[in-house]
C-alpha cells in the first residue's frame, strides 16, 4: 500500500483542520456505542420477524456474516494524529451532522454556510477541509442540476475553486452505489421509516463525475474513492489497510453503512496515500 508514495504532507497543511459532512466524518456510532450497536441488532431482528427479504444470489443474511469489530472514530482523526500527532487533534474543527433530518444538515448546505455564511471565518482560517462523506445525503436527497447549473455538481467547482484561491488543502469522497439488500439498518427493506435510504444512483453519478473533472492535484484538491472501496467490498473483496491487516464489507461497514474502527483507518490511509502521492504546499508555509 505504500507504492506511489513520494513524500510526508508538509506540517502547515495540518495547521487548522476543518472536517464537515455527516456521520461517517463525525463518527456517529463510535459516540452512541453500545446502545448503537444493540440498535442495529434490534431492528434487523424486527426486519426478520416482518420478513424481511435479503436479495437471492448476493449474501446471506448480514447476521450470520456479521463480524463486530466496534464503530470507528472519526477517521479524520486517525490521519491528523499520522502527521501532526495528539497536539494536531487540538487544532480540527467538526461542522458536520451527526444526523441528517433534513435539507439544512446537508454537506452542499454546509459548503454554503462555509463560502458564505455564518461559517466563513472557520472556512478562511482552515488549512485543511476534510468532507470524506459531505455528498452522501445531498444524493439521498436528489441534490443534483445534471448541468442546468444548479444543484451540488454546480456547487463544487465554485468551492474547489475558492479553496485553491486561498491556497488552502481540500479533501473530498466520492459517493458510493449502495446495494441496500446488504445494509442491516436498510428503512425500505426493513419496513422501518427513517432509518437509512439508499443514495440515488443517477444523482450518485453525476456528483461523482463532477468530482472527478474537478477535485483535482492542480486544483488543490484530493479525491477520498469510497465508491471504488465499497464496489470491491460488495463483490466480495477484502479491503487491505497500510500496516497489511485486510477486512471484509461487515469487518469494514459492520451495519453495512458507517464505519468500523478498521473501516475508519482504511478512509484515513486512501486519504493518506493521495496526499503523499502529490504532497500540497501551503499558501503561506
Amino acid at each position: 500500500m505504500n507504492a506511489g508514495a513520494t513524500g510526508t504532507p508538509p506540517a502547515c497543511v495540518f495547521q487548522n483542520v476543518l472536517a464537515f459532512g455527516a456521520s461517517v466524518t463525525q463518527g456517529t456510532p463510535r459516540t452512541m456505542w453500545p446502545v448503537y450497536s444493540a440498535f442495529v441488532g434490534s431492528v434487523e431482528a424486527y426486519g426478520r420477524v416482518m420478513g424481511t427479504k435479503i436479495l437471492p444470489g448476493t449474501y446471506k443474511s448480514p447476521l450470520e456474516t456479521y463480524s463486530a469489530r466496534g464503530y470507528g472514530t472519526s477517521p479524520v482523526r486517525y490521519l491528523i494524529k499520522r502527521y501532526a500527532g495528539r497536539e494536531g487533534l487540538k487544532r480540527v474543527s467538526y461542522i458536520g451532522k451527526y444526523f441528517v433530518q433534513s435539507e439544512a444538515d446537508l454537506g452542499s448546505t454546509q459548503i454554503i454556510s462555509l463560502l458564505a455564511g455564518a461559517d466563513r471565518s472557520k472556512f478562511d482560517s482552515a488549512s485543511l477541509l476534510i468532507g470524506v462523506d459531505a455528498f452522501y445525503w445531498d444524493a439521498i436527497y436528489q441534490n443534483c442540476g445534471y448541468g442546468n447549473g444548479t444543484g451540488t455538481e454546480a456547487l463544487i467547482p465554485a468551492f474547489i475553486a475558492e479553496t485553491k484561491r486561498l491556497g488552502k488543502t481540500l479533501v473530498l469522497g466520492t459517493v458510493p452505489l449502495e446495494n441496500p439488500a446488504t445494509v442491516r439498518i436498510d428503512s425500505e427493506r426493513i419496513g422501518i421509516p427513517g432509518l437509512w435510504y439508499a443514495p440515488d444512483s443517477k444523482c450518485a453519478s453525476s456528483i461523482n463525475k463532477t468530482l472527478a473533472q474537478f477535485c483535482t492535484v492542480a486544483n488543490n484538491c484530493y479525491i477520498a474513492d469510497l465508491k471504488s472501496a465499497v464496489e470491491d467490498l460488495q463483490c466480495g473483496k477484502k479491503l487491505k489497510l497500510r500496516n497489511g491487516e485486510e477486512f471484509s464489507l461487515y469487518e469494514m461497514r459492520p451495519d453495512g453503512v458507517h464505519m468500523s474502527d478498521k473501516g475508519a483507518r482504511y478512509v484515513a490511509d486512501i486519504v493518506s496515500l493521495a496526499l503523499e502521492a502529490s504532497p500540497p504546499a501551503c499558501a503561506n508555509p
